[in-house]
């Protein structure tokens, strides 16, 4: 077995990452400039017959189609907003 010198080594990982870079430029530039000018292709979707939706009805005098006897009361009635007290311009102040 011989022994091989290191400089063989060295342009070996030099031709590798070389060639990596160069690579990925070029990937990087077909990527941007051809791709886009390539024809989309159209998908084609296959047509399903729409199922109509049940009809929900409601027994309670209300008219609403669902209950409201476990929804918190914090959740159905809005809050009130508060008025904040604003800046002071336009009053006098009190010296």
């Amino acid at each position: 077995m011989t022994n091989l010198e290191p400089s063989f080594f060295y342009s070996l990982f030099l031709y590798l990452v070389l060639s990596a870079v160069f690579g990925g430029l070029g990937y990087f530039a077909y990527q941007t400039w051809v791709v886009p000018q390539l024809p989309k292709k159209k998908k084609v979707r296959a047509v399903r017959p729409i199922a109509e939706a049940p009809v929900v009805t409601s027994s309670d005098a209300s008219g609403k189609a669902y209950n409201e006897d476990w929804i918190p009361e914090t959740h159905i009635k809005r809050p009130v907003a508060r008025k904040v007290g604003g800046s002071m311009r336009g009053a006098k102040k009190v010296e």
